[in-house]
């Protein structure tokens, strides 16, 4: 269904997709963008954005089954705040971005927002997206990163330049790996000559250790504003005491009173249509593991086990093994069915060291 809506100076609507945005008359600001007759925004069945007109506007939009449009209510959307905030770093300096908070708090859409903002002053900026569990830009399980030449107004509109595996997709025990990549990202960018970066990270906040690593981030990256959207109670506290050391310093935005949630089966689906946009025409490469380094697996962490060995083994465990590796402290063994507990025993009392044991086939 196709609906036109006349909108006033400083007038604002709240669309929810799925829609299509055209605007026909007037200028319009839809997550820091500016917006003139004739372009077009489509709003995704999982986002909602705050319209304003900047001045008198006429805009078409196409609408879904399951749109809405809707006026908010007095401060429901936070929109001119968020501008406000954003510019005011841009313009003393600041050039680089992390933003946290919790889950379906505005993350993305601030990032897009920061983005939308240097694009709009003429600038170059680039985005890392280090939420490896709801990855936008690139694949599930992985830190992805892109250069933005355009307004943007969901992350999933990017494809992804640079990728660096981390092979889960949760991002606990996996912190110095995140960090890693998420460094290394942004000082690629630099030294390309884009110093505009934003981090947009993953929605893990309780604990220590969830702001603890992203402040790790910041600080080897060289980040110089934090921005925490829908953080409350003593999570404000522990944001300051985390960021307040940077550059620019940390910074508290609210999330917008009415927004879309995500429930688990609608992540599981984002997740899925992002594993097929990147992994759906693989090809497949034949790799000699005896020259190329294989990171974040035990088997190959150690030495490889010759023929004999593996004979040995296969005789004290009685099943085939088919591989088997040894560190100072471990064998790691992949079999074809699982022995008997009394041998793996009698395997870690002959070797005198941990004995792991992987099923395959």
């Amino acid at each position: 269904m196709k609906v036109v809506i006349e909108l006033d100076t400083e007038e604002l609507v709240r669309v929810s997709g799925p829609a299509k945005l055209h605007i026909v008359k007037g200028k319009v600001i839809v997550l820091g963008a500016i917006l003139m007759p004739g372009d077009e925004v489509m709003v995704h069945g999982t986002r909602s954005y705050a319209v304003k007109c900047v001045d008198k506007c006429s805009i078409e939009v196409d609408i879904g089954d399951g749109a809405s449009i809707e006026r908010p209510q007095a401060k429901e959307e936070p929109l001119d705040s968020w501008i406000s905030k954003v510019d005011e770093l841009l313009d003393s300096g600041c050039r680089s971005f992390i933003v946290v908070g919790p889950v379906d708090a505005g993350k993305t859409s601030i990032a897009a927002l920061i983005a939308n903002r240097v694009i709009y002053r003429g600038g170059r900026v680039a985005i890392v997206d280090a939420d490896v569990g709801q990855a936008d830009i690139g694949p599930p399980a992985c830190v992805s990163s892109a250069t933005v030449d355009k307004y943007v107004f969901w992350l999933r509109e990017l494809y992804a330049e640079k990728i660096r595996f981390i092979g889960s997709i949760v991002p606990q025990r996996f912190e110095k790996r995140i960090v890693g990549a998420v460094v290394d990202l942004v000082w690629e960018y630099r030294k390309e000559g884009i110093d505009h970066v934003v981090i947009d990270t993953d929605g893990w906040i309780s604990g220590a250790s969830a702001l603890e690593y992203k402040a790790e981030m910041a600080r080897y990256a060289d980040i110089d504003a934090a921005i925490c959207i829908g953080c409350e109670g003593i999570l404000v506290d522990m944001f300051k005491s985390y960021f307040n050391a940077l550059k620019c310093g940390a910074h508290l935005l609210v999330s917008p009173k009415v927004k879309r949630t995500r429930d688990r089966d609608i992540r599981r689906l984002l997740r899925s249509e992002a594993y097929k946009r990147y992994l759906g025409q693989l090809h497949e490469r034949i790799v000699e593991l005896k020259t190329t380094p294989v990171l974040g697996t035990c088997l190959f962490s150690g030495r490889l086990f010759g023929a004999d060995e593996l004979k040995e083994l296969t005789a004290i465990l009685g099943v085939r093994v088919v591989a088997a590796s040894e560190t100072n402290d471990t064998i790691n063994i992949v079999v074809e069915q699982y022995p008997r507990q009394q041998a793996i025993d009698e395997l870690i009392s002959k070797k005198a060291k941990h004995v792991y044991v992987r099923v395959v086939g």
